[in-house]
């Protein structure tokens, strides 16, 4: 059984991971996480940051092991529609946007 502290490093390192990336859904809805702070991520859907931080302190709680799984479930429920792009592409294709702009 893993320590409560091998719990959040996982987490951690699977929302770092995820953070690499945008997610798109059809033409205008954007999903992004980003790491406020060490440790501490937000949820961004069309630039729009969500109300709260992800709370992986509560996860580990009371999900134990499984935090990681549920968070995913809860980010990537099934059906979900996103497409995943890199962070460094979808950069790029914003600052493409803006020139022709």
């Amino acid at each position: 059984m893993k320590t409560k502290e091998q719990n959040r490093q996982d987490v951690v390192n699977y929302l770092r991971t995820t953070s690499k990336h945008a997610f798109l859904r059809g033409e205008s809805g954007i999903f992004k996480i980003e790491e406020i702070e060490e440790g501490i991520f937000n949820e961004f859907t069309s630039g729009n940051p969500s109300k709260t931080n992800i709370n992986i302190d509560w996860y580990i709680d009371n999900y134990g092991n499984d935090a990681k799984n549920v968070i995913r479930k809860r980010i990537f429920h099934d059906g979900h529609g996103y497409k995943s792009i890199r962070m460094k592409y979808y950069n790029k294709l914003n600052e493409t946007k803006k020139v022709l702009i």
